[in-house]
């Protein structure tokens, strides 16, 4: 459990990309998917501002008699059982076959919907990367669902400032159904300012924006100055 826990974290965060010690052998893994980028020693591949769609492939095959050119997307890929280094088999999306001859490419049609080209006698490969233009933060549903995330989180938070629950036998929360009403309400507020420093965005005319310095600041000042009314009178 413990494993794949660590495993999947690695995975969500690719920090695996950016350690080799925590990378797989497999590193075709990182070339077909487009992670290849975060690696050390080809960062000045990394494509700004756009996001890795799919991947081309043209694999030179060298069979008995002849030389042929298969390309195609990369829509999955096998590799060998005794060594993970070595690609098996990789299936390619619209397809097409090319023939070398007098050292011009020769196109021939391909029917069907995926081929599995078997790379046992593969001479070379080259991988194309297709990215689009990866859609700003901003103007994402990011923005929006975390202040909807803070809102939710808000509005359940009353309750627990109103309702004493018997289960929980912490001294600080015991310490708070003490308190006089109005210093409850100036708990709940300090907890909501806690809770906005979070939040990174902020909505100014119908446009979500980052938190500036400023905005930052007023917060930890409003944060600040609740705690120490708390304190003044606790």
């Amino acid at each position: 459990m413990l494993g794949m826990l660590t495993g999947r974290f690695v995975r969500i965060t690719r920090i695996d990309a950016r350690f080799k010690l925590l990378r797989f052998k497999n590193y075709w893994f990182y070339l077909f998917n487009g992670q290849h980028t975060s690696f050390k020693k080809m960062k000045h591949m990394r494509a700004k501002n756009k996001k890795h769609l799919f991947t081309k492939a043209d694999i030179l095959i060298d069979s008995n008699t002849k030389t042929h050119l298969y390309s195609g997307i990369v829509v999955d890929y096998e590799i060998d059982g005794n060594d993970c280094r070595t690609l098996s088999k990789v299936m390619l999306q619209n397809a097409e076959r090319y023939s070398l001859k007098d050292g011009k490419k020769i196109p021939v049609i391909i029917p069907g919907n995926l081929l599995v080209v078997d790379c046992q006698t593969m001479k070379n490969i080259n991988l194309t990367f297709i990215y689009e233009e990866a859609e700003e933060v901003l103007k994402s549903k990011i923005p929006s669902s975390i202040e909807v995330v803070f809102g939710l989180l808000i509005i359940l938070l009353i309750p627990v400032f109103i309702f004493q629950s018997d289960s929980i036998t912490w001294n600080v929360y015991l310490n708070y159904f003490e308190l006089p009403w109005y210093l409850k309400i100036v708990s709940y507020l300090l907890t909501v300012q806690v809770l906005s420093i979070i939040n990174p965005f902020v909505k100014k005319k119908d446009e979500y924006k980052y938190v500036n310095l400023k905005t930052f600041i007023a917060k930890l000042i409003w944060v600040v100055l609740l705690g120490f009314i708390l304190y003044l009178f606790i």
